[in-house]
């Protein structure tokens, strides 16, 4: 889950600390068997760090392979 760049830290600590306690439900955990799914968490920093990664990651790949992105327009 994410929220838009500016939210107020109040409001993000609020969303994560209801979505950490949904996830440890046992609907939520019936939900993963059927899909065949894992649980995985990450906190807001967490989750921010990964993503910042995967974007790095992913840039430098379409860098290396000539395919144009907005930030390279």
């Amino acid at each position: 889950m994410v929220a838009p760049k500016g939210t107020p830290k109040e409001i993000v600590v609020k969303l994560d600390t209801a979505f950490h306690k949904a996830m440890d439900t046992p609907d939520f955990q019936e939900t993963l068997d059927r899909l065949v799914a894992t649980k995985g968490y990450r906190g807001p920093e967490e989750l921010d760090a990964y993503l910042q990664g995967v974007i790095a990651n992913f840039g430098n790949v379409l860098d290396q392979l000539g395919i144009p992105t907005a930030k390279s327009q």
